[in-house]
């Protein structure tokens, strides 16, 4: 089943397990040509972390297409980003909107280098581990990661990283992975 979930952390104590399935958004006319649901989830013992997702059922065949998993985050609107822009899934039309407004106000846009490693200087002094990499350009360190975390998974890689294409143009690069496998012989018992 082809479906595109994105999870993003919303540190909310009081959201109760819901969804919500979405037909129509600003800016975009008619009704929408895929089916959008979105909610939140809780984990942890009690609920106390609410992961908030965004379901996009296939377009071509929810049955039979793979289940892909968009992961993403960052602070306030970045996360929901990476799913408009980077996944391909809506395009916003130009001139939909008149005004585009910060939606988290606590936002500070001016680090720099200096503020940067100090921050980074006492998260040290807390007994955290810090890595510092550029993600948009240094692809060595998620692909590193990513190959450390499914061997810690105990994970089998069914197929290695193979494009991924909407509209005939590559827009990223997936790991088919698979728990269990099967092996067959051709003695015949």
């Amino acid at each position: 089943m082809r479906l595109f979930i994105v999870y993003f952390l919303a540190f909310a104590n009081a959201v109760a397990s819901q969804s919500l399935i979405i037909n129509r958004l600003p800016g975009f006319s008619g009704y929408l040509p895929f089916k959008l649901e979105i909610g939140y989830v809780g984990v942890g013992k009690s609920d106390e972390v609410q992961l908030f997702y965004y379901f996009i059922e296939s377009e071509r065949s929810p049955e039979d297409d793979p289940l892909v998993l968009w992961l993403t985050g960052g602070p306030g609107c970045s996360a929901f980003s990476g799913l408009v822009y980077e996944a391909g899934a809506l395009h916003i039309r130009e001139g939909s909107i008149s005004e585009w407004v910060r939606c988290n106000k606590s936002l500070v846009y001016t680090y720099d280098v200096s503020s940067s490693l100090n921050y980074h200087q006492n998260l040290i002094k807390k007994g955290y581990q810090v890595l510092i990499y550029n993600g948009d350009h240094d692809m060595v360190i998620p692909y590193i990661a990513m190959h450390a975390w499914i061997v810690s998974l105990n994970l089998t890689i069914a197929h290695d990283w193979r494009p991924w294409f909407v509209d005939w143009q590559v827009t990223g690069f997936l790991i088919v992975l698979c728990i269990f496998t099967m092996q067959y012989t051709s003695k015949n018992y």
